[in-house]
């Protein structure tokens, strides 16, 4: 409360000095003083963003609006004028004097923005510089904007206490191309290369399969000549030894190419899009999964949904009055399974996981259903195959977005998105993402990188548990069943207990934590164990069963997401109300911890049913068609693409970010519609051909 009371006082007296200390009459002085080329004519002024709306959102404690981007329109509509924006850094100055900028020195938001309508003359190195002058040496500037303010992060060492927080700027018709940063370069040569390989094999395996297509003419023809006259025949007997000579030859040509070929096979673009509209069976065992394919997309597009209000939050909405009145309705509550919808991720990968683990045992054994010994030596083996399938996309995917992607938008916030923390801090910590502990930043005080990979790492530690906690399913499957009922307890008290807020809750603390989100993943495992259960079967072979676990599910996961909701609410409430909050913390926390384990449950009793039963009803038919089957194949390219995709048509758009319902809508169109595409480039170009290299590797 004291440090909130210290920025409360410092802007106020910056909203007070911004009007006193007046150099120009019209508007009232909240601007950043300029002279020279840049100085501004009133009607420049009038369209340029001030301090004013900066301070003000700082007296009410809403430290992520710190923006003012003026007028764009106007500004491009008038005679000799251009439009440009401030960024905000942390200026590093050692004790020799030396100085060295830090532009992602603040890890909670980009810092303020404003919008400022300045002479065309004024290009942006001479506006940076005046800027840059000003926002130094104003002191109360430095008290609400620098180091050590605002979550800024933690300076090197050899920073002294002389370092400071700045203001530059950037002028839109003077935006840099990625051709002038050499990572960005090399990263585009890298895509490129992968885009090349891939046409490039095409048409080899094109060519291959249309001369292996004239060969096998070819020997039919001779299998035909074969039939003729016995005299022939005769004539061709003695001729057979230079045939098999050459057959031979022939046949050590094919050996000699069969390993480049398979390498070009890894990559054949054409033979890839083949494999994407293929769709294999994957049921094992008399446990269908076939519907999962459709749960697993639903899912995915209510997290771009939810994501869509979230992401462009994090370069600040405009209006977030209006943002918070439409999340208090129940309007809002397709948005809340976003959060659901990565728990359902968590129960399909439990599942699956063990679900196989189970099927190579019992492989193993010889035996279905009698499986008495762990795959104790295939672990090692399992770990691997994931992390060479998961890691090459995955990074490729953050060094696209850390170092390329922030070249494509041009709007006004386009060097808000360059500067997001969450990506520039990438740069130092990229390393994170390799080893899967991006989960764990808080806690090891590392700044946030890439914050939504926060999924991957604690999926990847989940999966590294699960082999060793099935060892109890083969000593004991009983015993399997009661230890996940345990530690779906354990964690639903745990999560009763703490702080863990819903959505847009209170930071990253629980929220992504693996031992606060295993409930689902052990719902999962459970799950995939009783269904090989006969007293299981037997109860689910009856009809009535069926549908009163139908029933319990569908209330369970309409009240988990209703939950949510009123979580949120409960949370906006303490914000906007303040002391009359209505919503005691531990029913805040209730409410959440029944929402987690509540949704897992509720999946539990739609998919024991569904994946025992061979009974075809409408939903489980819908989630089972191909359609669902070919879109699931793209969810996890989806998922690493999908905020820089939303944060790119937030950032090359002409204002702010606002929010309305519609604009929701059709945010979420643009986006569901522009990451299936992408995904489906990375799917094909990336991500098979590395599964192919994997099987080739750990085969």
């Amino acid at each position: 409360m004291f440090a909130q009371g210290c920025v409360l006082v410092c802007a106020l007296l910056l909203l007070l000095t911004s009007h006193l200390a007046s150099a120009q009459l019209y508007p009232v002085n909240g601007q950043v003083p300029l002279d020279g080329v840049c100085a501004q004519s009133p009607a420049q002024l009038y369209m340029s963003g001030s301090f004013d709306k900066i301070t003000l959102a700082l007296s009410l404690l809403a430290f992520g609006n710190l923006y003012d981007l003026g007028s764009y329109d106007l500004c491009s509509m008038s005679h000799d004028t251009h439009y440009c924006t401030t960024y905000f850094g942390v200026m590093c100055v050692r004790d020799d004097g030396s100085e060295e900028s830090i532009p992602h020195g603040n890890t909670c938001n980009m810092g303020p923005v404003l919008g400022i309508c300045v002479p065309q003359e004024c290009n942006g190195s001479v506006l940076s510089a005046q800027v840059m002058n000003y926002t130094q040496h104003a002191e109360l500037f430095q008290v609400a904007f620098g180091v050590g303010t605002l979550c800024a992060s933690a300076m090197p060492s050899y920073c002294s206490n002389k370092s400071y927080g700045f203001m530059s700027a950037d002028c839109m018709d003077e935006q840099k191309s990625f051709t002038s940063d050499s990572s960005a370069v090399a990263v585009f040569a890298v895509i490129v290369a992968f885009c090349g390989t891939s046409i490039l094999c095409g048409i080899a395996g094109v060519y291959r399969r249309w001369s292996l297509a004239m060969k096998s003419r070819e020997e039919s023809s001779i299998e035909t000549e074969r039939l003729l006259p016995v005299a022939e025949e005769k004539v061709q007997i003695n001729d057979a030894p230079s045939n098999k000579s050459k057959n031979v030859a022939a046949a050590a040509v094919t050996v000699k190419q069969s390993k480049l070929w398979e390498v070009v096979g890894w990559f054949d673009l054409v033979e890839n899009a083949r494999g994407f509209f293929n769709v294999k069976s994957r049921n094992v065992a008399n446990v269908d999964t076939k519907f999962f394919d459709g749960v697993r997309t639903i899912a995915f597009i209510f997290v771009v949904y939810g994501h869509c209000v979230y992401f462009p939050a994090q370069l600040n909405f405009y209006n977030p009055n209006e943002t918070a009145a439409f999340l208090e309705s129940y309007a809002s509550i397709g948005i809340f399974p976003a959060e659901l919808a990565v728990d359902t991720f968590f129960y399909l990968s439990g599942f699956l996981m063990f679900h196989l683990y189970i099927a190579v045992g019992e492989k193993l054994a010889g035996n279905v259903g009698n499986a008495k010994q762990p795959p104790i030596s295939h672990i090692p083996m399992m770990y691997l195959r994931r992390y060479l399938r998961m890691t090459p996309v995955m990074m490729l995917t953050m060094v696209f977005a850390v170092w390329l992607s922030v070249y494509i938008p041009s709007g006004v916030l386009h060097r808000a998105y360059h500067n997001l923390p969450m990506l520039q801090t990438c740069k130092q910590y990229w390393w994170h993402q390799m080893l899967y502990i991006s989960n764990m930043n808080d806690a090891a005080g590392w700044s946030e990188c890439m914050g939504w990979f926060w999924y991957l790492s604690a999926d990847f530690q989940m999966f590294l548990a699960a082999p060793l906690l099935g060892v109890v399913y083969f000593i004991h499957s009983r015993a399997f069943v009661a230890l996940m009922g345990a530690g779906i307890v354990i964690i639903t008290g745990l999560q009763t207990q703490q702080k863990y807020a819903a959505f847009l809750g209170d930071g990253t603390s629980f929220y992504d934590k693996t031992w606060m989100r295993a409930n689902p993943y052990f719902f999962g495992l459970a799950c995939a164990a009783l269904v090989r259960f006969p007293q299981v079967r037997d109860i689910f072979s009856r009809s009535s069963a069926r549908w009163l676990s139908y029933g319990v599910g569908t209330v369970l996961m309409v009240s988990a997401a209703s939950m949510m909701w009123l979580g949120m609410k409960c949370t906006l409430e303490k914000v906007y109300q303040g002391s009359s909050y209505s919503c005691p913390t531990n029913f805040e926390s209730f409410m959440n911890a029944y929402a987690v384990s509540a949704w897992g449950l509720g999946m539990s009793c739609l998919a024991l049913p569904w994946s025992i039963s061979a009974e075809m009803g409408p939903m489980k038919w819908f989630l089972s068609t191909k359609p669902f089957a070919i879109a699931s194949k793209l969810t996890f390219c989806g998922y690493m693409l999908h905020p820089v995709i939303i944060m790119i048509l937030v950032t090359d758009g002409i204002q702010n970010a606002l929010f309305t319902p519609l604009i929701q809508y059709s945010r979420f169109c643009a986006a569901i519609l522009i990451t299936f595409f992408s995904a489906t480039l990375l799917h094909l170009v990336v991500e098979v051909p590395f599964a192919k290299m994997n099987d080739a590797v750990t085969r």
